[in-house]
Formats: structure tokens, sequence, C-alpha cells
């Protein structure tokens, strides 16, 4: 009953402190993150779990104190994930230069629309202590097709373990333009360095009409 009860602990910590804390990614178009925030809301609503959890189990007041305290480190834990904020995406070509461009390149413009070029680039180094900013940019030159129109593009961006496990939630920022989808874009993301260590990868990657056609992954070591 008791591991039970443990267990329901840890995922109902983690899930509702999470959900208090963006899904442990603080998000912003501005640049404004506050993992210290997260860590305080993820660490209150962890204890309060805690100790429901272990009362509703008919606990002693010493293992509802026990309780809170795992419920607090599990939710300053889960608070305490990758914070990401984007920046605006700047164009660089219009969507008629870019057409332009293609089409004398190859001839005609394209039937679906291609990513003629993306790159992706942790722009602070490859190695970053925790409550650091990691700065990562990002170029897109993409062109819409004549058989395919652009109804949604998108970059994700997300730390994974070195085995494809992702820390916190994947960020996604809308690329979609109101002066046309063809053109050279430049995006910018500012994370700040997780409680964690060891060697993890940041992969950010396009989606164009909720399929992902491209993806770029970069190391980077927490220390």
């Amino acid at each position: 009953m008791k591991k039970v009860a443990l267990n329901s602990l840890f995922a109902t910590t983690i899930m509702v402190s999470g959900c208090a804390a963006n899904s442990g990614i603080a998000q912003s178009t501005n640049g404004g993150c506050n993992t210290t925030m997260s860590t305080a809301v993820g660490t209150l609503i962890g204890a309060a779990a805690g100790y429901a959890i272990s009362k509703n189990s008919g606990n002693s007041s010493a293992q509802n104190n026990r309780a809170i305290a795992l419920g607090a480190l599990a939710g300053g834990a889960s608070g305490y994930t990758a914070c990401i904020a984007f920046n605006e995406t700047i164009r660089k070509k219009s969507d008629a230069q870019v057409k332009q461009e293609y089409a004398q390149k190859y001839g005609a413009l394209p039937a679906q629309t291609k990513i003629e070029q993306y790159t992706s680039n942790i722009d602070s180094g490859r190695t970053a202590h925790s409550g650091e900013k990691v700065y990562v940019s990002s170029n897109v030159y993409v062109v819409e097709g004549q058989r395919e129109p652009i109804l949604t593009i998108k970059e994700t961006i997300a730390i994974k373990s070195e085995n494809g496990e992702m820390l916190g939630k994947m960020g996604v920022k809308d690329m979609k333009q109101a002066d046309g989808n063809s053109g050279d874009f430049g995006n910018s993301f500012t994370l700040t360095v997780p409680d964690a260590k060891g060697n993890y990868i940041i992969e950010t990657a396009v989606l164009v009409n909720g399929k992902q056609v491209e993806k770029r992954s970069n190391p980077i070591s927490f220390i």
C-alpha cells in the first residue's frame, strides 16, 4: 500500500507541478525566463500533493511529513527543467526574393514545399553550467510549393539525452508569415540550463503542415 502511495506521489507531483511551470518549460517571445519561480511553484505544489496523497492513504503524522518532503523534492525537480525563451523571427529575404532566386537557379518553382537550407547552431559554446544561458540560432530558407501551400510552418527545439529521452517538454515556435511563406528566416532561442549533468543534445526541427521535414542535432555538456 505504501509503495503504491509513493509511486502515486511522484507521478501526481510531477504532473501537477509540471503543469504549473508550463509543462516544465517557460516559453516567451521576449526572452523572459524564470527557472527560480518555476522551481518554487513546483516545490510548493509538490509538497501539497505529497501531503494529500499520504493523508488519504491513512498514514501517520511522521509518514505525512516524509511525504511532504518527498513531494517538495519531486516538485522542485519537475519545476526546474529546461526554460526556453523564443526571440522574434527575422526575415532576411522576402517571399518574392526567394521565389525569384529559386526560379532563376532551377528554372521553375518546386511543386512541393522545399526547405532549401536549414542550419542550427549553439552560439554560446558546447559546455554550460546549471542556471547559465545557452543561445541557439537557426536559419530556415524555405520555398513554398506550387501544389503544396504552406498552411503551417513551425520550428521545434528540445533538449534530449544521448538515448533520446526528452528533458522537460518540447518548445514550438510558429513561423507562419502574413506577407508570404517563402523566405530566408532567422530564429533564435535562449535556454536556461536545467539542473542536470552529463552529455545532451539540443535538437531543432522544422515542420511543414504538421510533418517534420528537417532536423538538426547539436551536442552539449552540462557540467
